[in-house]
């Protein structure tokens, strides 16, 4: 089975990579505030921790189809950032690469190197000249936010994204938001709930891990 072979793998890794982009106003990224950045996450990245994420995905799929509930499936850092490399770095818009998660009690930290440059290149809407003089050349960006999920939906509320290291105003969030998120993903959701797919009924993120929990079996 390969990384992407599964419809709820591919998605499950699109929200990944959107939470990590929806932090950073980008949407399926922090100098984690520059330490999580820094700290040679390479070496916890492997194809055996991506295929493992990919069959939990599976299982939850084939949960899905059959009205069986999945239980509960944990989802651990090394997991999630082997998958985002393995699996899902081809389809990353370009632009945008090292991107890494870590999770926290109830928060999620997402950082990733963005050439702006090239990320405009791929870009759906006019150029803005402001964003073309400010936003230019290689950064290292870092979000984090709030997470939670019952009831089957869930909802992403951002905290802080910072641009090597140093915070930007809200107002400069909401603007990158509009202008590089909700143009390339109309849909994209954050500080607002959002549906979450294949009957997860919570979502929940603790210290190096999210936990999912399956709806109950149908009868």
């Amino acid at each position: 089975m390969g990384f992407s072979s599964s419809p709820i793998a591919f998605r499950a890794g699109q929200l990944l990579v959107a939470l990590v982009l929806l932090a950073a106003g980008l949407r399926g990224t922090s100098s984690l505030v520059a330490q999580a950045g820094n700290a040679e996450p390479d070496a916890q990245l492997s194809p055996e921790a991506a295929a493992s994420v990919a069959a939990k995905f599976y299982r939850i799929e084939e949960a899905f189809q059959s009205g069986r509930s999945f239980g509960a499936v944990q989802i651990t850092e090394p997991e999630a950032n082997s998958y985002l490399h393995y699996g899902l770095s081809p389809s990353f818009p370009s632009g945008l690469s090292q991107v890494r998660l870590t999770f926290q009690p109830n928060r999620i930290l997402g950082s990733s190197v963005v050439d702006f440059d090239k990320l405009k290149e791929g870009r759906r809407v006019p150029p803005n000249p402001l964003a073309d003089f400010l936003l230019r050349g290689e950064h290292t960006v870092a979000a984090q936010g709030t997470v939670w999920g019952a009831n089957g939906a869930a909802e992403f509320r951002l905290e802080w994204v910072t641009l090597d290291g140093v915070t930007l105003p809200r107002s400069v969030v909401e603007f990158l938001i509009e202008y590089y998120l909700q143009s390339r993903f109309p849909a994209a959701s954050i500080d607002r709930p959002f549906l979450l797919p294949f009957a997860i009924d919570s979502l929940r993120a603790e210290a190096g891990a999210v936990v999912l929990a399956g709806k109950a079996q149908r009868q």
